[in-house]
C-alpha cells in the first residue's frame, strides 16, 4: 500500500466524498474518524517491531507464545481487579515455561470485548476505552506489578493446595533464591529485565473503520503501523469475501494472526498468506490451528507444507479451545489437543511455537478436569461461546506445556 492508497482509505467509508454528508449518522462516523486521526497512537512502532522480533524468535524455536484467546468478561466492563488478574495468570505460565525450558515466553495479552455494549460503542469511545486498558497494562507491566519478586503473587489461593499449585510454590522458592543470589552480588539493582515484564496486546479486526482511524506512518522508516495495538487477529474468509478491506490489513507492518479450524478453506488461508507475507517471512504471520483428530492432522501437515514452500515461516499456534467447542470441554482433551497439534507439524517438518487460550481469573469450572479433579463445583449458568479455562487449569497446563517442550 503506497502513501496515496491510505490517503485515500481515509475518506469516510459511507458512499459519498467529503462533504456530501453533513449530518446523520455519515456525519457523526466522519466527526468520529476526525478524532481518530487526530488522537495520539495508543502503541508505538517500535513496539509493534520489536514484537515482530520475538515472533521471529519464536518461529525460530528460540521463544514460546502465549496468546490470550479473550479479553473483557461478556457484557460487562473490564474493572482494575479483573485486568490485574487476567494479567496474572499470564505472568504465572510465563513464569512456570521460562524456568522450566529457558525460552523467552512472548505474552500477548487481549482487548477484545464481547456481547451488544461493545457493538454500540463509537469509535472515539472505543478509543478512550483502550486507552485506559492500555494505561493499566503498561503500569502492571512496568510499576512493579510483573516484578519477580512478586512471582508468588500470581497465583491465586484458590489453586494453592492443587498439585500444580504446589509445584508452583516449589518453582518460586527456586526463583526467589535465585534473585537472592543476585541480589548478594549486587547484580539486580540496575536489572530491569527483573522488574518489568514485556506484555502485548491484540483484538480481533472486526471495524475498518478503527483501524483505518488508527494508522499512522512511521516517522523513522516510512512504514504504515495499525497504533491501536501491537497485533491484529483477522477472519481470512473475511478479506477473501472482500467484507474487510483488504488494503487496510496488507498495507499494516504489525503482526497478523489468524485461526484455521475444521470449518475453514485451505485455499483461503494460502491467499492470505500470499497477500499478507509476500517477501516478509519472519514475524509477520501467526496461525493458530487444532489437530482434533488424525484427519485433521493431516489437513494441518498438509497446510504447514504448503505455506513453507510458499517461504513464510509463520508462529504456529495451538487454538486451546476453538471457538464454539462442544461443552464440556475436557481439560485432558485440551493437553491431547496441544501434543496431536505438535505432532501434525512436526511431520511436516515445521514448529509449533505457541499456545492460543481463552482463561478467567475466576474460580469456575467452564472447562472439566485438571490434575485436581475437586474443582470448584461452580459452572457458570451459560457457558460463553468459547469455555475458558480456570487459573489453575492454566498453571497445570502449563507444567505439561514446559515438561514437554523439555524433551524436544
Amino acid at each position: 500500500m503506497t502513501p496515496a492508497d491510505t490517503e485515500r482509505t481515509r475518506t469516510p467509508p459511507y458512499g459519498g466524498q467529503p462533504g456530501a454528508a453533513e449530518h446523520g449518522p455519515a456525519a457523526s462516523l466522519r466527526q468520529d474518524l476526525q478524532v481518530l486521526y487526530s488522537a495520539p497512537p495508543l502503541v508505538m512502532d517500535t513496539e509493534v517491531s520489536r514484537l515482530r522480533r520475538r515472533l521471529g524468535e519464536a518461529a525460530a524455536r528460540k521463544a514460546f507464545v502465549f496468546a490470550a484467546a479473550n479479553g473483557l468478561p461478556a457484557g460487562n466492563p473490564m474493572s482494575a481487579q479483573s485486568v490485574q488478574s487476567h494479567l496474572e495468570i499470564i505472568l504465572a505460565f510465563s513464569a512456570i515455561v521460562m524456568y522450566e525450558t529457558g525460552l523467552r515466553v512472548v505474552r500477548v495479552a487481549s482487548t477484545d470485548g464481547e456481547g451488544a455494549a461493545v457493538q454500540e460503542r463509537t469509535l472515539s469511545d472505543r478509543y478512550r476505552s483502550e486507552v485506559g486498558v492500555l494505561n493499566f497494562v503498561r503500569g502492571c507491566s512496568s510499576g512493579g506489578q510483573a516484578d519477580l519478586r512478586n512471582v508468588r503473587q500470581w497465583s491465586p489461593e484458590f489453586i494453592r493446595e492443587s498439585p500444580s499449585g504446589l509445584r508452583y510454590d516449589l518453582t518460586v522458592d527456586a526463583i526467589e533464591r535465585a534473585l537472592s543470589f543476585f541480589d548478594a552480588c549486587r547484580m539486580g539493582a540496575d536489572e530491569g529485565s527483573l522488574f518489568s515484564s514485556e506484555f502485548y496486546v491484540s483484538h480481533q479486526a472486526t471495524d475498518p473503520d478503527y483501524e483505518q482511524g488508527m494508522t499512522r506512518r512511521s516517522r523513522s522508516d516510512a512504514d504504515w503501523f495499525d497504533t491501536s495495538t501491537h497485533m491484529l487477529w483477522v477472519d481470512a474468509s473475511e478479506l477473501d469475501e472482500h467484507r474487510f478491506p483488504e488494503h487496510l490489513i496488507t498495507g499494516i507492518n504489525n503482526p497478523l494472526g489468524t485461526v484455521f479450524d475444521s470449518r475453514s478453506d485451505p485455499e483461503i488461508l494460502i491467499r492470505f498468506v500470499e497477500a499478507v507475507s509476500a517477501g516478509d517471512p519472519h514475524g509477520r504471520l501467526a496461525i493458530a490451528v487444532a489437530a482434533e483428530d488424525d484427519a485433521e492432522g493431516e489437513k494441518i501437515a498438509a497446510l504447514a507444507r504448503r505455506i513453507s514452500d510458499l517461504g513464510c515461516t509463520p508462529v504456529w499456534m495451538c487454538d486451546a479451545v476453538p471457538e464454539n467447542a462442544a461443552a464440556p470441554v475436557v481439560f485432558g482433551r485440551v493437553h491431547q489437543r496441544f501434543l496431536a497439534t505438535e505432532a501434525a507439524l512436526e511431520s511436516a517438518g515445521t514448529a509449533l511455537a505457541g499456545i492460543r487460550m481463552p482463561l478467567t481469573h475466576e474460580d469456575v469450572d467452564e472447562c472439566v478436569g485438571g490434575t485436581w479433579l475437586s474443582g470448584s463445583g461452580r459452572s457458570p449458568a451459560v457457558l460463553p461461546k468459547t469455555p475458558r479455562l480456570n487459573a489453575r487449569q492454566v498453571i497445570d497446563l502449563a507444567y505439561l506445556i514446559a515438561d514437554h517442550l523439555k524433551t524436544r
